[in-house]
């Protein structure tokens, strides 16, 4: 059916006016830059674990800057480009008329530090502004807090004035959470950075001050709004999963899986928050190669990660668990078959089925960690190939020039092989878990795999037991 020419118009407009209230106008001018050849800054937002880039500024000659951007609600900051420690930091508003102006004035570099609140006016924030501030004070009692002093009188007095401090800064997040009703800031964001005290447990306290660290565990959480998706758009959350994380200990096994069960406990049934914990804690046993705690973790998958929720993940994610449920230990690999640098194709099963064991190892030609870790390997290598040991090397580099240009410049002593296609590729990140290079997993002569999350420092001992 044909739209008529003033509907067609009408429609237009409304379309228009929809994707421009989306867009602010954003404008401002630096002074004393550290770089005084910095030239551009970068517009940053929040989102889940990581500052994701909105866009690029190129500054003036006077070091101003105006341009117009997509408004993304959140938490946001201005870095310049080159400086990773330093940033300003703001709330974008979830309501932005058309051409909408966040205006940051003139920006004294000398004075920001990591976090420092964006001079911006507008009810949001100007409720984060004070709540930065507020934190950065008790930023600098704690830190002073934690520095030796040989005199336990001084040590017990920093203690005191740091839970004052506490108590100060959490009446001062309450304050901004009445003041501020209906802002990001003062429904969330206020109890992402307020600190729970054995004090606002009274019934309690006897027995509290006698278990910090169990108070720690399960009071950490009480304030944190699990139930609200809008704490994935602020980095808050992501330190206090973190900070909670720090409550037990690495090395044991036991505290690991406490962690598991009461960081796992907590969620309350709002998809994208449980998600993201359940793969916030995927990535970090991967990435530490840590298989008990990761084994334990997937049994939460079999129960709590329905076809829906899993669907519902970041990609990275998704891929990552089918990839985790893909290569547990005990079930036969899957059969790669990728192209060397000459174009020649290898079969994997082919390499696997006359060695003992065969080591995949995953690597970039750009990877600092792999250019450290392949001498180690190659000794390795060395010392157990004539015991039934093959290495055979498969590149991620996302230019095949790249790869082809590195083992131009560096020999190496194992077949190495690269996907060529976007299937080639899919099969690869869909059946082993590639959370980042290097990363090696283990087959036997069957392509049974042996060891999906391989720790570099006991790969040695495991050889060594394996290949008697």
């Amino acid at each position: 059916m044909k739209i008529p020419y003033k509907l067609s118009i009408l429609i237009g407009l409304v379309f228009l006016s929809v994707n421009l209230s989306a867009q602010i106008n954003a404008r401002g001018k630096f002074l004393n830059l550290p770089f005084p050849s910095a030239k551009k800054i970068s517009f940053e937002y929040w989102l889940e674990d990581r500052w994701q880039e909105l866009d690029t500024i190129h500054l003036s000659a006077d070091y101003s800057f105006e341009k117009k951007l997509k408004s993304k609600f959140g938490l946001g900051r201005i870095r310049i480009w080159g400086q990773n420690t330093k940033w300003i930091e703001f709330i974008m508003p979830e309501k932005t008329p058309t051409d909408s102006v966040m205006d940051f004035g003139t920006i004294d570099f000398s004075l920001v530090d990591g976090g420092f609140p964006a001079p911006l006016r507008g009810i949001e924030n100007e409720a984060y502004g004070k709540l930065l501030l507020a934190y950065k004070d008790w930023r600098a009692i704690k830190d002073s807090s934690q520095k030796f002093d040989s005199s336990r009188v001084n040590m017990i007095k920093k203690r005191e004035n740091l839970e004052l401090a506490t108590e100060t800064f959490n009446k001062k997040c309450l304050e901004i959470s009445s003041q501020y009703k209906g802002t990001l800031t003062g429904d969330v964001v206020v109890n992402l950075y307020y600190i729970p005290l054995q004090k606002d447990y009274p019934q309690n306290l006897e027995g509290l001050k006698r278990d910090k660290i169990n108070f720690e565990r399960d009071h950490a959480f009480d304030r944190i709004p699990l139930d609200d998706k809008r704490i994935l758009l602020h980095s808050a959350f992501m330190r206090a999963i973190n900070l909670y994380s720090s409550k037990f200990s690495k090395k044991d096994t036991a505290e690991r899986i406490l962690f598991i069960d009461k960081l796992m406990s907590k969620r309350k049934g709002v998809k994208e928050v449980d998600d993201f914990i359940f793969s916030y804690l995927m990535n970090k046993f991967v990435n530490n190669h840590d298989e008990i705690s990761l084994s334990y973790l997937m049994q939460y998958s079999n129960s709590s990660c329905s076809d829906e929720k899993i669907e519902n993940m970041n990609e990275n994610s998704k891929l990552l668990l089918q990839a985790i449920k893909n290569s547990e230990p005990g079930k036969k690999g899957f059969d790669l078959v990728l192209p060397d640098s000459i174009g020649q194709t290898t079969r994997l099963s082919d390499i696997a089925v006359n060695n003992k064991l065969t080591i995949l190892f995953f690597w970039r030609s750009g990877c600092s960690h792999c250019k450290e870790y392949e001498p180690e390997l190659l000794k390795l290598y060395d010392k157990y190939k004539a015991k039934g040991l093959a290495v055979v090397g498969i590149s991620i580099d996302k230019e095949e020039k790249d790869w082809k240009k590195f083992l131009r410049e560096n020999k190496m002593s194992w077949k190495n092989l690269r996907a060529k296609t976007e299937l080639e590729s899919m099969q690869l990140h869909v059946h082993y878990p590639i959370p980042g290079t290097p990363t090696m997993i283990i087959l036997d002569k069957n392509l049974v795999i042996k060891n999906r999350l391989v720790q570099a420092e006991t790969l040695d001992g495991y050889l060594e037991q394996q290949l008697r």
